[in-house]
């Protein structure tokens, strides 16, 4: 029961760092073309 919880748990934690990841690079790629377009 224990190990299946924590295997969750690290799901869910990988899963909001790759989406955390994901929206910086986006983020920074706005920035980037505003800048180019500037």
């Amino acid at each position: 029961m224990m190990g299946k919880g924590h295997n969750a748990r690290d799901v869910l934690l990988n899963k909001v760092v790759v989406l955390e990841r994901g929206f910086i690079g986006v983020v920074l790629r706005g920035q980037r073309l505003d800048e180019y377009e500037r």
